[in-house]
């Protein structure tokens, strides 16, 4: 019979992961439906009030995305391949993120690839540790 010897967490960047996915394709519709209506336009107002809501919501994921280490390497990997999704579906956009992303795509990389290497380092520490 097999028993557990640790508690299993689950690595948080998973959630930040997913929020950041929701948050982002909650704001491109309206970024696009903003883009197509003329300057001016009565439903304008409301589609930049609608806009200014959701980036909102947008750049706290990402600054969550970006802060949060992952505490394991399938959680390195995810955040990896997110990124690199993020980046194809989205191009050009950069990550809007106040004053972590300065929406530039290297400026996040660069803060995302920092976050990776220090969570690489605690997580090979605490397997050599085990």
């Amino acid at each position: 019979m097999l028993t557990a010897t640790k508690s299993t967490k689950i690595d948080p960047i998973f959630a930040a992961i997913e929020t950041h996915r929701q948050a982002t394709a909650a704001r491109y519709p309206i970024l696009e439906t903003m883009m197509a209506t003329r300057d001016g336009a009565p439903e304008r107002w409301a589609m930049e009030d609608a806009h200014d809501k959701a980036a909102d919501v947008e750049i706290k994921a990402t600054v969550k995305l970006r802060k949060i280490q992952p505490t394991t390497v399938a959680g390195v990997m995810a955040v990896t391949a997110y990124f690199a999704e993020h980046m194809d579906r989205y191009p050009g956009c950069g990550w809007i993120g106040g004053k972590i992303a300065y929406d530039d795509p290297c400026w996040f990389a660069d803060g995302l690839i920092r976050n990776l290497a220090a969570a690489l380092t605690l997580i090979g520490s605490a397997t050599a540790a085990a």
